[in-house]
């Protein structure tokens, strides 16, 4: 890890704390059939994907999920439902952000979508903080970016778009499908399981 000078940090799941079983679980409570093999963390439908390289718009979105329902919703229930899985991040992260920020050229690639980042930076600006944005030197969001992970060509577009050297950069992602895609790019990987990554990331070096 010495050759280090640049990190693709993940959002939810390493920075951002998440339960995708709470967004399931609201799903399923709405009346939608098998939320469970819709959307998961492993793998998701055509239409969440669509929606997270921002091929289709929150609007659109929102009425195609209505649309698998058989009851009159209001869009905040979709909404609420959809946000369920956002936990939240504690400042001692947003801090060490700061602090690995100092050292290294530090990123963000996150599969991510516009309404779950209004809710973030809601709950940001309570922290007096008004996005991300400050705590990277740059941040890659997939429906702003139009590409998503695992793909190889998502990684590789985030390199070329930096001039990095991916043998020199460090991606820490949860899920381990990321990862595949960001080694074909050339990237040096770390699968996040457990702990807090304020305490497992000096661990790496």
């Amino acid at each position: 890890m010495s050759r280090i000078k640049n990190i693709i940090f993940d959002l939810g799941g390493v920075i951002y704390d998440i339960d995708y079983h709470k967004t399931i679980d609201a799903f399923s409570n709405l009346g939608i059939d098998q939320a469970d093999v819709l959307y998961s963390q492993a793998k998701q439908t055509d239409l969440f994907d669509a929606y997270e390289i921002g091929a289709i718009s929150s609007e659109v979105f929102i009425q195609k999920l209505k649309s698998k329902l058989n009851k009159d919703l209001e869009d905040s229930d979709i909404i609420n439902a959809w946000n369920a899985l956002l936990i939240g991040v504690p400042k001692c992260r947003l801090d060490f952000l700061l602090e690995v920020k100092l050292s290294f050229n530090t990123f963000l690639l996150s599969n991510t979508n516009d309404l779950h980042i209004q809710q973030i930076n809601k709950e940001l600006e309570e922290m007096k903080v008004n996005e991300l944005k400050p705590f990277f030197h740059e941040v890659f969001l997939s429906y702003e970016l139009g590409m998503r992970k695992p793909h190889t060509e998502t990684f590789i577009e985030v390199v070329n778009r930096l001039g990095i050297n991916p043998t020199e950069t460090l991606f820490i992602d949860d899920s381990p499908q990321h990862l595949i895609g960001a080694k074909a790019a050339g990237l040096i990987t770390y699968h996040h399981t457990t702990g807090d990554i304020v305490d497992v990331f000096p661990t790496l070096f």
